[in-house]
């Protein structure tokens, strides 16, 4: 299923392959879950704005009103 997934988003599958079998990548790449993890970050999309987790996919408009009360200080 991999392989097709990363060939539908135009990746190369064979450097993609190489960089998955790297053991430095492996560890960055569990480094980055576990870290996402102890954020309690279950999916994506998830970010972050200001410190205050957001997960799920959401419009523009509503983002972009989230981050002026966010970083304004004021709380939605």
């Amino acid at each position: 299923q991999l392989p097709g997934v990363v060939e539908g988003l135009g990746m190369n599958a064979e450097d993609f392959n190489q960089c998955m079998e790297d053991k430095d990548t492996l560890g960055r790449i569990k480094q980055d879950m576990y870290h996402a993890l102890d954020l309690g970050v279950s999916g994506t999309p998830s970010l972050f704005v200001n410190g205050r987790r957001v997960s799920g996919g959401r419009p523009l408009e509503e983002l972009e009103k989230l981050v002026d009360k966010l970083v304004g200080g004021v709380e939605p």
